[in-house]
């Protein structure tokens, strides 16, 4: 069970991590509750998907019996329907209006792909070199958020006979 748990988790995460970059760049968010979900779909997606086939072959040939199965496999799919949509509405692990531009995805891509390679060759170098790209990219970005957030303003209107201020 453990080892199952572990190989789906490994895979969430490394989809997740090629995936991230364009996700933020494309939906301006990253979902941190990713893990938990996917704990969730990718069993059940497994399940249905076999089962959903098997239903099919039994039908033809045992047609109540391929009908019970189909109302069974409805009922897994309504169960983690429930369980996706009460995680997603219990969860504030989103981090949302993100907006890099297009430099900064590309260079954190190349940056997880020289970590990876590093990894998978151990070759430290390659590994330290990616991990800066990322660090330095993901550090700037949040450098220059944090600016925005605390910038100041003074707008002055100039209305006919009167004039306007908003701080």
């Amino acid at each position: 069970f453990l080892n199952g748990l572990w190989q789906i988790t490994s895979v969430s995460i490394a989809v997740q991590v090629l995936l991230a970059p364009l996700s933020i760049y494309y939906f301006h968010q990253f979902p941190v509750a990713f893990i938990p979900a996917n704990l969730i779909a990718l069993p059940l997606a497994s399940i249905l998907l076999i089962g959903g086939i098997l239903t099919i072959f039994i039908f033809l040939f045992f047609p109540i019996v391929g009908k019970s199965m189909g109302i069974i496999m409805d009922g897994i799919c309504q169960t983690g329907f429930e369980l996706l949509t009460l995680l997603h509405q219990t969860s504030s692990w989103n981090l949302s209006d993100l907006w890099p531009e297009t430099w900064q995805i590309a260079a954190i891509l190349i940056g997880v792909f020289l970590v990876t390679n590093g990894i998978m060759n151990g070759t430290k170098r390659v590994f330290r070199y990616g991990l800066v790209i990322v660090v330095m990219v993901v550090a700037g970005s949040t450098f220059k958020q944090v600016q925005k957030q605390n910038v100041e303003a003074l707008i002055v209107y100039d209305w006919p006979y009167s004039g306007l201020i908003d701080i």
